[in-house]
């Protein structure tokens, strides 16, 4: 996911906490106990007017990889903002 330094300001940082799910340390990493959707972790590139830094999200949170959802990224964030590489 690309995010940058405006874009944290229009309460983008709510929306990522909405639209990736939250998972218990002690549950699968691959999959969500509610109702099996396969989860992969999130890797966060986040942009200033001078620096870039890439991060990777705590073990406890995990993007959904269903169409629906990763449609649902992409219209928050932007088309070019959400990258699926497997």
């Amino acid at each position: 996911i690309s995010v940058s330094k405006s874009q944290t300001k229009n309460g983008l940082l709510k929306t990522l906490d909405e639209l990736l799910p939250k998972k218990r340390l002690s549950e699968e990493p691959q999959s969500n106990a509610n109702n099996n959707t396969v989860l992969c972790p999130v890797f966060l590139s986040y942009e200033t007017d001078n620096e870039t830094a890439e991060l990777r999200l705590g073990a406890d949170v995990s993007a959904p990889l269903a169409d629906e959802d990763i449609k649902k990224l992409k219209k928050a964030l932007g088309e070019d903002k959400v990258h699926l590489i497997y």
